[in-house]
């Protein structure tokens, strides 16, 4: 599809996307609600997943999480902070229903930074140029390239804490739907 857009803007094709793939996700989930269309539960333990109208309740937070990112990928910075606000009321309402952690912790932490450099950079244009002021800042490259590394070895340090049973640990393991467990197992193999 991209090959026929090749002269087209890639914001544009976001914009196009964006209001497809928008519309057409709340309607599947009115639809859902209202009955119309099956809404699957999912039982697990005290708490009952809806699957809105999508196959697993994860799925709808999938789709949430690619609306976001065409939103902002479209409209940028330039997105007001009402709609921010809107856009994380929503993520609670789908983690209400989904239960969907991951994605629920994704777009929140996107609409956060994407919230924060709106603040930090209110009288900048556009993603590219604020990647070009960031950029130039080595201790944000050290920080950026260096993240990935501290996540991994944070997660060794939580399985190697949940194997002594850490209480933090343990705890987070039942945030994390015993994915502390699978990871201790996995290593241990």
């Amino acid at each position: 599809m991209l090959c026929v857009f090749r002269n087209i803007d890639i914001k544009t094709i976001a914009k196009w996307c964006f209001g497809v793939m928008g519309s057409l996700f709340f309607i599947v989930i009115v639809l859902a609600l209202l009955g119309v269309i099956p809404d699957w539960t999912f039982p697990r333990e005290e708490i009952v997943r809806h699957s809105l109208g999508f196959t697993y309740p994860t799925d709808a937070f999938a789709v949430y999480l690619s609306v976001v990112i065409l939103g902002v990928v479209a409209f940028g910075i330039k997105i007001p902070y009402t709609v921010i606000f809107v856009a994380e009321v929503v993520n609670f309402g789908l983690y209400w229903y989904t239960d969907g952690r991951f994605s629920f912790i994704l777009v929140t932490f996107m609409l956060i930074v994407l919230a924060v450099l709106k603040l930090l950079y209110s009288k900048v244009n556009s993603f590219e140029e604020i990647s070009n002021k960031i950029l130039t800042n080595k201790a944000v490259v050290i920080v950026l390239v260096c993240v990935p590394f501290l996540f991994l070895i944070g997660s060794v340090v939580l399985v190697w804490m949940y194997k002594n049973n850490v209480s933090i640990a343990v705890t987070l393991n039942q945030f994390l739907s015993d994915r502390l467990i699978h990871s201790s197992k996995a290593i241990s193999n």
